[in-house]
C-alpha cells in the first residue's frame, strides 16, 4: 500500500506576509477585516491570524489586474 506524505501549507504571520508580498500590514489587517482575505486563527484562540501562501495568491490575483502596454508616448 502507498502511504501519501501530508505536507501542511506554510502559514505567515500578518507581519511575515506582509514583507514576503511587499504589502503593508495594515493593508492585510483592512483586507482581512472586509472579507477579501482568507486568514485562520488556532481554535480557541483570538489572536494570531496566519496567512497561508494560496489564500495570498487568490487576493492577489482578485485585487490587482493585468496591465497592457498600448504603446506611444514614453
Amino acid at each position: 500500500m502507498e502511504t501519501k506524505e501530508f505536507k501542511a501549507p506554510h502559514l505567515y504571520t500578518v507581519r511575515e506576509a506582509a514583507k514576503q508580498y511587499g504589502v503593508p500590514s495594515e493593508t492585510l489587517y483592512r483586507e482581512i477585516r472586509a472579507g477579501r482575505l482568507k486568514a485562520i486563527v488556532r481554535r480557541g484562540c483570538k489572536r494570531g491570524l496566519r496567512l497561508s501562501d494560496s489564500a495570498m495568491a487568490k487576493w492577489l490575483d482578485s485585487a490587482y489586474e493585468p496591465y497592457v502596454w498600448e504603446g506611444g508616448g514614453r
